[in-house]
């Protein structure tokens, strides 16, 4: 099939999957206007979004826990003094010390946690394992996401997906946005210090014995597939960008209009 035919058919599905959209919200304002007239005022959309609403509340409730539980554990470990060759670094970076914390641990660790004053946890084995240089690329991917609240804009979106479970082209955005996140650390880090600085500390990261997911947002652990992403850019290969796929975006429509009927009866 040639690419015209592509775009053509692109457009034939996006055009029909627009005509029936618009069809089906003309009718259901259509019905919802006329309950109103006749009195008789349709609870089903109410008591739908009230369930939605409940979900979400829960979601960011269930998260914000996790991400309690993840972080805790860490600070039940002995916090330690910053060594000066790395405050100096920190400075040097223009990355607020206070936001550094240190912890005594043999496993390297650094992820960024904190929703409304984000902060950077590290390991005293994390200093051991990686060079000068490799910490400071892991210091400018941790400070990204400090600098844009990831943390919070995760809470945001893990919630979102949970209280839209039911459409596939949800679920598939979360990971598309959090592969997003982890390549844009990377841009910024590559920037700061270099490729080969960041792609050694990865390498070293994530090649460690203990198997530990060391560079995190929140509670969301880098998955393969964002980590896939990530080297391959580091690599110098071209990376597509990721899209919803064709089916999920259908399935989620046709999910939204079987939806909409229903409130329509």
């Amino acid at each position: 099939m040639t690419k015209k035919a592509n775009v053509f058919y692109r457009l034939f599905f996006i055009g029909l999957l627009t005509l029936v959209l618009a069809c089906t919200f003309s009718g259901i304002i259509c019905n919802w206007v006329m309950s109103w007239c006749s009195s008789s005022v349709s609870f089903k959309p109410i008591a739908f979004a009230a369930v939605l609403g409940i979900i979400f509340v829960f979601a960011i409730i269930r998260q914000i826990w996790k991400t309690h539980q993840y972080t805790q554990q860490f600070f039940y470990i002995v916090q330690v003094n910053l060594p000066l060759a790395v405050q100096e670094m920190i400075a040097n970076l223009e990355i607020d010390i206070a936001k550094v914390v240190l912890v005594e641990s043999s496993i390297p660790i650094a992820f960024c946690f904190g929703f409304f004053h984000p902060r950077i946890c590290l390991s005293t084995g994390l200093l051991d394992l990686l060079s000068t240089s490799q910490l400071r690329a892991t210091l400018c991917h941790e400070d990204f996401h400090c600098r844009h609240f990831d943390p919070l804009r995760i809470l945001l979106i893990e919630a979102i997906s949970t209280t839209l479970f039911f459409l596939p082209a949800v679920r598939e955005w979360r990971s598309l946005v959090k592969i997003k996140l982890e390549l844009d650390a990377d841009e910024y880090a590559a920037l700061k210090v270099g490729k080969p600085a960041l792609a050694g500390a990865l390498h070293r990261l994530l090649t460690h014995p203990s198997k530990s997911r060391p560079i995190v947002v929140g509670t969301a652990t880098v998955g393969l597939s964002a980590n896939t992403a990530r080297i391959a850019a580091l690599l110098g290969e071209r990376v597509t960008p990721q899209e919803i796929s064709r089916m999920s975006f259908i399935v989620s429509i046709l999910i939204v209009v079987v939806l909409c009927l229903i409130f329509m009866l």
